[in-house]
C-alpha cells in the first residue's frame, strides 16, 4: 500500500509538472502570433516613395504579402539611389515594374499610395 502511494505521488508531481510547461509554452507562442498578427504598420514614408519614382511616372502600384510592385510609366527617369535609400531589403527591377521588399505592411502601404496618385 506505501508503495502505491509514492507513485501516485510521483506521477501527479511529475505530469502536474509537464502540463504547467506545456501551458505556459502554449500561452507564450499565443502571445507571439496575437503580435505578429497586428503589427501592420510599414516604417516607409510615401512621400519617399513618390517622390522617388516621381508621382506622374507612377502608373500603377500593387503589393503582395511583403512587397510593393510599382509599375512605371518610363523607367529612366526613376531615381534608384532614393529607392536603395528607402529599404535595404531587396529591389528587383524588370522592364517598368520595380518589386521592393517592404515587409509587413505592404499592403497598407499601396493602399497610402493609390489614394495620393
Amino acid at each position: 500500500m506505501n508503495k502505491s502511494w509514492k507513485y501516485i505521488l510521483l506521477n501527479i508531481l511529475t505530469f502536474g509538472y509537464l502540463g504547467r510547461k506545456v501551458k505556459a509554452k502554449l500561452k507564450a507562442n499565443e502571445t507571439k502570433n496575437s503580435t505578429l498578427l497586428t503589427s501592420s504598420t510599414c516604417l516607409i514614408n510615401t512621400k519617399h516613395v513618390l517622390s522617388a519614382f516621381k508621382k506622374e511616372n507612377i502608373a500603377s502600384v500593387k503589393a503582395s504579402l511583403s512587397s510593393l510592385i510599382v509599375e512605371v510609366k518610363d523607367k529612366n527617369v526613376v531615381d534608384v539611389t532614393s529607392i536603395h535609400k528607402i529599404t535595404k531589403r531587396g529591389i528587383s527591377i524588370n522592364n517598368n515594374t520595380y518589386t521592393i521588399i517592404v515587409g509587413q505592411g505592404a499592403s497598407t502601404l499601396a493602399k497610402d499610395l493609390n489614394s495620393q496618385l
